[in-house]
């Protein structure tokens, strides 16, 4: 199913010429490697890193509830979005509809923070936990990209690296929005790239969720995903290679582009608007 060229192994919809043979599993094709690191036949080391990038996730969620491992302005952000949700929560409440004047993305995590606080009570360690469990979601779509372009045990090393790598590990472990950043980009690439995803529409979604918490990143995701798709969309399924689902495809990276200027309009002046009372 993928394409193959004298002297070097195929690694998804670009050709990859590999040194090292290991990087498979030994007697097998690329195509039969690939499949043996499938979903359903997850692998151990596959099982072991997801569980390494969770647990060193909610053991910085614990130990930073106690200690402050780090110098204070590490937490600064975390303190205010701490205090914004509390804010929202108590008035929520009391009938009021409280939003702190601040940008929207600001807005947007401490109303998603305080819907958490009014179910599970004011702790930040709820939203830190569920941090934690986006963060490792997140790895893993990009350990599935990974296996689109480069070998199963090279994907495998790319989730360990994720897993352990300390700045990730404290970020994305926080009262911070880096953690939905991080799975709505993901996410927005899988979509987009995979194969297995259900397609550009559900990308086109989650581009736009992305605005709302990093407006840069959405247009940044947008254009790297050009070429990218073009070449999943011409690669990996040729019979379906026509001039309609080019449209499709271009038309859902920039539907995201047209509609963001609209859409946080709405959400500010009428989800989201301030009100000081």
């Amino acid at each position: 199913p993928y394409p193959r060229r004298s002297g070097t192994r195929s690694a998804g919809p670009a050709l990859v010429s590999f040194k090292y043979d290991s990087l498979y599993w030994p007697g097998m094709t690329a195509s039969e490697s690939r499949e043996k690191w499938t979903l359903r036949r997850c692998p151990r080391g596959v099982a072991a890193a997801l569980l390494c990038c969770l647990g060193l996730r909610w053991a910085s969620a614990l130990v930073t509830e106690r200690l402050a491992i780090f110098p204070p302005h590490y937490y600064t952000d975390a303190a205010l979005n701490h205090h914004r949700a509390l804010d929202i929560a108590a008035a929520w409440s009391s009938g009021s509809r409280f939003i702190p004047y601040t940008g929207l993305s600001e807005r947007v995590y401490a109303a998603t923070a305080a819907v958490l606080y009014a179910v599970f009570g004011s702790r930040p360690l709820v939203p830190k936990l569920l941090n934690g469990l986006a963060a490792t979601a997140a790895a893993y779509l990009w350990y599935r990209l990974a296996l689109l372009w480069i070998a199963p045990r090279a994907a495998l090393l790319t989730l360990w690296m994720l897993a352990a790598w300390p700045s990730n590990i404290f970020f994305s472990s926080q009262n911070l929005k880096e953690a939905h950043v991080l799975l709505l980009s993901a996410g927005a690439l899988y979509a987009f790239l995979s194969p297995w995803a259900r397609g550009p529409a559900l990308g086109s979604a989650l581009l736009l969720a992305l605005g709302f918490y990093r407006s840069p990143f959405m247009i940044l995701t947008a254009v790297s995903l050009a070429p990218a798709a073009a070449s999943a969309l011409f690669s990996i399924r040729p019979e379906k290679s026509s001039a309609r689902n080019a449209t499709l495809t271009a038309l859902c990276l920039l539907l995201p582009l047209f509609l963001f200027r609209p859409a946080t309009s709405y959400v500010l002046t009428h989800i989201l608007a301030h009100d000081p009372d």
